[in-house]
């Protein structure tokens, strides 16, 4: 079974006062908006390995996730899917929807991913994963040019992915 965690990185923005929404929801949301979709990152379960994708790389990532058996994410559905529709075109995304999905922000009651790896994961477990995110951050995240920029989004990509994975790990029946 080919499992595959994800997270992508763009400027969605919804407001912390407003609604979770459905999927719909979200997608009325953005239907005029211009939205700029920064990175993302896979991690690839059988292979224990990650895959970056860059801004100009939307469709290989869709391209990836669509070889998937089973895709895991945290809130996955209601922004990142939406956020690459939004990018690559609903046709293109709606074989995505048909993917068994494990998005950990509907099987926690909408809790963040901070509150969740807080709750499941070891304290030393956190620290590595906020240490070496640090540590990622660090090295690339001048702000200064667009591939630091691409750098820093990337590390804060792979942290969530990271993070979103060993929840999904912890939790499993």
């Amino acid at each position: 079974m080919k499992r595959l965690c994800f997270d992508t990185e763009s400027d969605y923005f919804k407001p912390p006062t407003s609604a979770v929404g459905s999927i719909d929801y979200h997608r009325a949301y953005l239907r005029d908006k211009q939205l700029r979709f920064d990175c993302a990152v896979v991690y690839d379960e059988e292979t224990g390995k990650y895959h970056e994708f860059n801004d100009q790389q939307a469709n290989e990532l869709v391209t990836m996730l669509a070889e998937a058996d089973e895709l895991i994410s945290h809130s996955g559905t209601r922004v990142d899917l939406i956020v690459l529709e939004h990018v690559c075109g609903q046709d293109n995304i709606a074989p995505l929807f048909w993917i068994s999905h494990h998005d950990l922000f509907d099987i926690h009651n909408w809790s963040s991913l901070d509150s969740l790896a807080r709750q499941y994961l070891p304290g030393d477990r956190l620290a590595a994963l906020q240490h070496d995110f640090d540590t990622r951050w660090k090295q690339v995240c001048t702000l200064t040019d667009h591939e630091s920029f691409i750098a820093g989004k990337l590390a804060k990509a792979r942290f969530d992915v990271e993070r979103t994975y060993a929840v999904f790990m912890a939790t499993l029946p």
